[in-house]
C-alpha cells in the first residue's frame, strides 16, 4: 500500500511541476483558431446582412423618387386643358405650389442682371373683340 501512495505522490509532484511550468497559451490555440474562423464567418455574414439592408434602403429611396417624379408629371400644367375648379383641394394646393415654384424660377428680381425698374410695354390692339368687356365702362351700377 505504501508504494502505491508513494507512487501516487511522485506522479502528483511530477504533474504539479508540469503544471507550474506550463504557459497555458497552447492549451487554447485550437479553441482560438475555431473561434477565429467562426468569427470571420460571422463578421462576413453580418457584412452581407448590412449590405442587403443598405440595398433595400437604396431601393426604397429609388421607389420614392420615382413616385415623386410620377406625381410631379401628373401635376404638370398642360396649357388650357387643366380645370383647377374640378380638382380636390389637395391637388389644387399641389398645383399652386408647382406654379409658385415655376414662377419663382423665372421671376426677375432686383439684383438680377435682367431686372429693370418700371418696365412699360405697349400692346397692339387685339385682332378679335374679347366680348367680355362690351358694357359701358363708366356705368358700374348695372353690375350690382
Amino acid at each position: 500500500d505504501e508504494s502505491i501512495v508513494g507512487g501516487d505522490a511522485e506522479d502528483m509532484e511530477e504533474e504539479i511541476a508540469d503544471y507550474a511550468s506550463d504557459d497555458f497559451e497552447d492549451d487554447f490555440e485550437d479553441e482560438q483558431e475555431d473561434a477565429g474562423s467562426g468569427g470571420a464567418e460571422a463578421e462576413a455574414e453580418a457584412l452581407r446582412r448590412e449590405e442587403a439592408r443598405l440595398e433595400a434602403v437604396r431601393e426604397e429611396a429609388r421607389k420614392e423618387e420615382e413616385e415623386e417624379e410620377a406625381r410631379q408629371e401628373e401635376l404638370r400644367i398642360k396649357g388650357d386643358d387643366l380645370d383647377l375648379n374640378a380638382v380636390d383641394q389637395e391637388k389644387l394646393d399641389a398645383y399652386k405650389e408647382q406654379m409658385e415654384t415655376e414662377f419663382e424660377k423665372h421671376a426677375i428680381k432686383p439684383g438680377d442682371a435682367k431686372w429693370q425698374h418700371d418696365v412699360q410695354i405697349e400692346f397692339e390692339e387685339p385682332e378679335e373683340d374679347g366680348g367680355w368687356d362690351d358694357g359701358d365702362e363708366g356705368d358700374l351700377s348695372d353690375d350690382f
